[in-house]
């Protein structure tokens, strides 16, 4: 049920696509009960009355209290799904969806009839040619008595209580949606809240949040507020809200789909129906796991149990090898002491798995931002793993980008969509590649500061080739992986490689580099149309960034053309948010915007005052 105002407002079912909404009737075939949950807007700001006269953001409703979704909350009639409506909602900066939480579960027939009952209501106290007094007055005590409703006391002898939560959601744009979903006892109850993260992708999303992990969380058989509101940021988020309470199924749940994976013990699926259409909406690949250690990496608490009492996790060790194998990197984040939990991870086997691994007693999110910044990796392609809700929702709420799974998730890590990348020799010796660069910034470190010494005294040599068959796969995982120096936001399938390979029209530039410590791999391609003497794609791997590998290439490629008579070289690049700041050598070396449109800007280069003399990194053609 949702609440109702004098300004009873309905949308029609027809401004959903048929798809979308066929999906809001699923659950109906599976849901044996369910709750009804009286859900009302609210502010997550909110310190009413006093807030009405001082707040900048507070804009009056019909009843005078403070409107933070742009139309309230819209019914959208939906005759064969779950629930009587569909919620339709836009939020406002600090709106918050909240509804008082309740146990009582309800036959799904039974609680469709009790919301069209409330839905019929609230339509003849809108119709009713009252005075708005008394309207108002008849509006509340309804919304007080549905409170009540939700306030009947749980026995836990007599009831039965319900399998999990889930939230059904469609968003209609083009980006997705991080809210935080919070349980929230009485402070009398001396309990902490339960939250967790959910990411809504463009499309359908169906999030289920295990009842058991709740319960250990938040006693929920004392009175507690249900509250799901937008993380920072994120305001004017238009989405349609389906089922949304604690329900008991027929058969097993089935599983998520389309958000951000919850706390339940059964397989997720992370694709939503418009991920699957436009690949650009889905989320990053993973490049980095993090894992817990105590009661994930291992069963155990080391500093309780002692090392010789803890166990490898059975579940653990195949996906470590199997990650690994494909190139995607891991590491630890723990509440431990130091030397303990490295003695430990030495114990098992694993140290060579894990790149800098942070062990202490602060909390998690500064660990993974540690390791984010060390990796050189963007926060959306970290994964965090860990058998506690305190923690996942800690580095939940600190990084909303970061998707968080718990220990009884791990073997299903390695079939989602996210983990699904190409292995290949290169991606088999990505750990190392990443342990060598560590050992350069410490180099860097011992050197004094001096950054183009450094560089110098790496002897960074940059080859240069076409693609081929041989590097074709390499160029494809590349193509999959780079964010930060993708400058065409491209991703290259298998076989429109193999057509550009084979295209004149098309130049193709594969890089590999290497230093004195040792092999980087490919670390680039790009793409170049020889008849306009235009370069059509550009991307590098991140190890390489700041070594000025970018410089000595693109200024080799210009001189090239220079020789051949061009007066001019352009590029075509694509801005986003990832790759503007490694974009920034763009103009360091000379070039101009000369065109742009909605989609691409292009760069010029005029080669008439010729190429700059990049001497940093030697340069060698191979073929080519």
């Amino acid at each position: 049920m949702y609440e109702t105002e004098s300004s009873y407002e309905r949308a029609s079912l027809s401004e959903i696509p048929d798809a979308i909404a066929a999906r809001f009737s699923e659950s109906a075939h599976w849901l044996q009960q369910r709750t009804v949950t009286a859900w009302r807007e609210h502010c997550s700001e909110c310190a009413m009355p006093k807030c009405f006269s001082s707040c900048d953001f507070y804009v009056p409703r019909a009843d005078l209290k403070c409107r933070r979704f742009k139309s309230g909350i819209v019914g959208v009639p939906h005759p064969d799904a779950a629930v009587a409506s569909l919620m339709k909602i836009d939020f406002e900066k600090w709106g918050k969806l909240e509804g008082v939480g309740t146990l009582v579960l309800h036959p799904l027939p039974q609680a469709l009839k009790a919301e069209r009952a409330d839905e019929r209501i609230a339509r003849l106290l809108y119709k009713a040619p009252l005075p708005y007094y008394l309207k108002t007055r008849l509006i509340r005590r309804r919304s007080a008595r549905k409170d009540r409703q939700s306030l009947k006391p749980v026995a836990r002898d007599t009831t039965v209580l319900p399998a999990a939560f889930v939230i059904e959601a469609y968003n209609p744009g083009a980006t997705e949606l991080v809210f935080t979903f919070t349980i929230r006892p009485q402070p009398s109850a001396g309990m902490a809240p339960f939250q967790q993260r959910c990411v809504f992708l463009p499309g359908f999303n169906r999030i289920q949040m295990d009842f058991a992990a709740m319960q250990r969380a938040s006693n929920l058989t004392q009175r507690f507020l249900i509250q799901l509101e937008p993380s920072d940021g994120q305001q004017g988020c238009l989405i349609y809200f389906g089922l949304l309470d604690f329900v008991t199924p027929t058969a097993p749940l089935p599983q998520n789909d389309g958000g951000q994976p919850a706390p339940a013990p059964a397989p997720v699926e992370t694709v939503s129906t418009a991920a699957v259409a436009n690949p650009a909406h889905a989320l990053p690949k993973v490049k980095c796991v993090i894992w817990d250690l105590d009661n994930t990496l291992w069963k155990g608490v080391l500093i309780e149990d002692g090392l010789e009492k803890i166990r490898l996790n059975p579940e653990v060790l195949p996906v470590i090898i199997e990650l690994d194998q494909r190139g995607i990197l891991q590491t630890v984040a723990s509440k431990n002491n130091e030397a303990d939990a490295l003695a430990a991870l030495a114990h098992f086997g694993l140290t060579d798995y894990f790149l800098y691994p942070q062990v202490s007693w602060g909390p998690k999110s500064q660990a993974v931002a540690k390791i984010a910044k060390a990796l050189n990796i963007g926060m959306d392609t970290l994964v965090f793993v860990d058998d506690q809700p305190f923690e996942a929702a800690e580095v939940g709420g600190a990084h909303p980008m970061v998707r968080v799974f718990n220990e009884k998730q791990i073997s299903s890590l390695l079939n989602l969509p996210a983990f699904d990348v190409p292995v290949s020799d290169e991606s088999r010796a990505r750990r190392e590649k990443y342990r060598t660069q560590l050992t350069r910034e410490a180099a860097l470190e011992e050197s004094g500061g001096d950054y183009e010494a450094f560089l110098r005294s790496c002897k960074l040599e940059l080859n240069v080739s076409s693609l081929n068959d041989v590097s074709m796969k390499r160029v494809y995982e590349l193509a999959q992986r780079t964010n930060q120096m993708n400058f065409s936001g491209s991703r290259y399938s298998l076989q429109r490689l193999s057509e550009i390979c084979a295209d004149e029209q098309y130049a193709t530039y594969v890089l590999s580099c290497r230093d004195r410590f040792g092999e980087y791999g490919i670390i680039g391609f790009a793409i170049v149309d020889v008849l306009q003497g235009q370069m059509m794609d550009l991307m590098f791997s991140c190890r390489v960034q700041s070594k000025r590998v970018e410089h000595a290439f693109i200024a080799d490629v210009m001189r090239s053309y220079a020789e051949r008579g061009f007066d001019r070289f352009t590029i075509r690049y694509r801005q986003t948010e990832k790759n503007l700041p490694a974009a920034r050598f763009f103009w360091d070396m000379g070039f101009v915007e000369s065109a742009k449109d909605a989609e691409y800007s292009i760069l010029n280069y005029d080669l008439v005052n010729g190429v700059p003399h990049e001497d940093v990194v030697s340069v060698i053609q191979e073929g080519i």
